[in-house]
C-alpha cells in the first residue's frame, strides 16, 4: 500500500520528473468576512502592490508585531530606569 504525505511537502512537477520541497509551517486563522472583503478590495485596486489578500494580511501582521515589540522594549527600558 502506498501513502502520500501531502501536508509536509509541496510537489513540483518539472519536465524531467517530480521534485519535493519541504513545506513551510503554516497555521490557519479565521478572518471576519468584512475584513476579508476590505482586504480584497485593496488587493484588487492594485494601488498598494499586494498580489493577494494573504500577502496583505501577512505584511500587516508583521508590521503590527514590530510595533508591539518596539513598544514592549521601550516599556521594559523605562521600568529599568526607575
Amino acid at each position: 500500500m502506498r501513502k502520500t504525505i501531502t501536508s509536509q511537502f509541496h510537489v513540483i512537477v518539472k519536465s524531467k520528473g517530480v521534485s519535493f520541497l519541504p513545506r513551510k509551517k503554516y497555521r490557519m486563522i479565521g478572518l471576519p468576512e468584512d475584513l476579508y472583503l476590505q482586504c480584497e478590495e485593496i488587493v484588487k485596486s492594485g494601488k498598494h502592490g499586494y498580489a493577494s489578500v494573504s500577502e496583505l494580511v501577512k505584511d500587516g501582521t508583521r508590521r503590527r508585531l514590530e510595533e508591539l515589540r518596539s513598544s514592549f522594549q521601550r516599556i521594559k527600558q523605562e521600568e529599568r530606569a526607575e
